[in-house]
């Protein structure tokens, strides 16, 4: 479980024995990348989830043709799984 209310619903009512798993990873500190590219701007994201879909659809449709105005060397990746067919072909 990765709540500690999961834990208690779950010895409450089906009394077995349970576990808390911590959602996350300590990782060790990464320094600043200093070789950024201002003009790259990557959108990591499962695209089942509606709200990343919208997000990913407003980044094609509406920010980047902004940013192609004014960086003609802009570029946008997006990343991750079930990335829509329309999308994939605007960004292309």
């Amino acid at each position: 479980f990765v709540s500690d209310s999961d834990i208690y619903f779950s010895r409450k009512n089906i009394h077995s024995e349970c576990f808390f798993i911590p959602n996350g990873v300590n990782f060790p500190k990464i320094d600043t990348v200093t070789n950024r590219d201002p003009h790259k701007l990557l959108f990591v994201a499962n695209y089942e989830y509606g709200p990343n879909k919208d997000a990913a659809n407003f980044l094609v449709t509406k920010l980047m043709p902004l940013m192609l105005k004014k960086a003609p060397q802009f570029k946008l990746t997006l990343i991750g799984k079930e990335l829509p067919l329309n999308l994939q072909k605007k960004i292309t």
